[in-house]
């Protein structure tokens, strides 16, 4: 807390040597005390007031006089809100500055974007995450046609895969039911590209004996960086016994980036595994405070964020929705919700 005029008076008094109160007339209005209440003026507005804005200027929540100092070592100098915010707005864009080098986690991301929604209570920042399980059922391709494989025979089933350019680090995973003779049978699955991606597994990777209707699954890691667009095919190879191929699925999930034949090349899509990097930050109309800066969060989103992801702000709509609805000034192009 500030020293007052009279605080910092009776500082310099305090430095006289004992008794001088009862030497000298120190009240404010005598001309030895009046010297001391002038000095004590000047001490406090050059000297203890001095002090306590250093205290507030070295913290960047409560710096006022120092922020262009802060801005610059920000990189915020040229910023929109540098040359035209409020003090109160351009301390909380150096504030998600600082905070955008943390970890990479939802809390942290809350408190970079916070300084710009202006929540009353941060923990309520909703944000949203790619559902894995849903993403995982989206990419899983069926083939529910029996196939049914003679005796010392090799038969094929296929399913076409719609995605590009090549398989997740993932690989696949191949869920099968399958009747027969475990301690016969092989398995060999092969992607559009054929070999070098070709995954073989033995009988004795399966089981022994007959069964009916067994369900099993089958992963090949082998697969990652393969072409994933076209026909996947799974080849079943018998032994003395027939057997039948009842149902299988394929989970194969495309990443990289697809360009057209251009001279440079334009990027003209993603794989669809790439979803599983989305995130998005909700604002909220109801609970965003005075000062709300929607473009200044999505900086920070951008800022904060690995690059491998993919961030973006959506704001709720006029019936507390996320979805898309036309001519709502919340429906922003390539930040809304489609729904």
């Amino acid at each position: 807390m500030a020293l007052s005029r009279d605080e910092v008076k009776q500082l310099l008094v305090s430095l006289l040597p004992p008794g001088s109160e009862q030497l000298y007339a120190l009240r404010n209005t005598d001309k030895i005390g009046g010297v001391f209440y002038a000095l004590a003026q000047t001490l406090k507005q050059y000297g203890t007031d001095r002090v306590d804005q250093l205290r507030l200027e070295v913290n960047p929540s409560t710096m006022t006089e120092k922020i262009v100092d802060w801005e610059e070592a920000c990189g915020l100098t040229n910023t929109p809100l540098a040359r035209f915010g409020t003090t109160e707005q351009r301390r909380n864009a150096v504030l998600a500055v600082l905070r955008e080098h943390s970890s990479f986690c939802l809390d942290d991301l809350r408190a970079a974007v916070q300084p710009y929604l202006n929540y009353q209570d941060p923990s309520q920042i909703q944000i949203l995450e790619t559902d894995r399980v849903a993403l995982q059922a989206l990419h899983t391709y069926q083939n529910l046609t029996p196939l049914a494989i003679g005796s010392n025979s090799t038969e094929g089933s296929t399913i076409r895969v719609l995605d590009d350019p090549r398989v997740s680090p993932a690989g696949a995973m191949v869920h099968i039911s399958f009747t027969g003779n475990l301690s016969e049978v092989q398995f060999i699955l092969t992607s559009p590209s054929g070999a070098p991606y070709v995954k073989f597994w033995l009988a004795e990777e399966l089981g022994t004996g007959a069964v009916t209707d067994a369900i099993r699954v089958l992963y090949a890691r082998e697969m990652a960086g393969a072409p994933i667009y076209g026909d996947w095919t799974l080849y079943v190879r018998t032994g003395a016994a027939a057997a039948t191929l009842n149902a299988w699925s394929i989970f194969v999930e495309g990443l990289g980036v697809n360009y057209d034949n251009s001279m440079p090349p334009n990027r003209i899509g993603e794989g669809l595994g790439a979803a599983m990097f989305d995130f998005a930050v909700v604002a909220d109309p109801a609970l965003v405070g005075t000062g709300y800066n929607r473009e200044g969060a999505y900086g920070a989103i951008l800022k904060f964020k690995p690059a491998h992801t993919y961030g973006n702000i959506v704001e709720m709509n006029a019936v507390a929705d996320l979805c898309a609805i036309p001519d709502e000034p919340e429906t922003i192009p390539d930040r809304s919700i489609p729904c």
